[in-house]
């Protein structure tokens, strides 16, 4: 079986269990409350493990410059056609456009 068709039945298997439901927009999703403190309870089950070793977690920004997403070359091939990218905001026309990033670790380095 394919990585994609074992996405597909993943996302098959969260839809019929009503934890999980697309989006209104593509790559987006609705976590209903079931599905919401299921996502929870992984992450305070991580977060106890990862502070056995001394992990501490962080928070990056969403939208990142274009230009700090372009320094990861490999990432652009995969991304570049599934990426959000905001050239404006209002009339005004930005000089490095935003994207909404997939994954990024650019901004560990900057």
């Amino acid at each position: 079986m394919s990585s994609k068709q074992v996405e597909h039945n993943y996302n098959k298997v969260l839809v019929k269990s009503g934890l999980f439901f697309p989006g209104p927009s593509k790559g987006s999703f609705i976590l209903p409350p079931n599905g919401l403190i299921l996502w929870q309870n992984i992450q305070n089950i991580l977060n106890q493990k990862f502070a056995k070793y001394g992990i501490k977690n962080v928070s990056l920004p969403t939208l990142i410059p274009y230009s700090f997403f372009h320094k990861e070359k490999q990432h652009i091939q995969g991304f570049s056609p599934e990426f959000f990218q905001i050239q404006k905001v209002g009339k005004k026309e930005l000089s490095d456009s935003l994207v909404l990033r997939p994954t990024s670790e650019v901004l560990f380095y900057d």
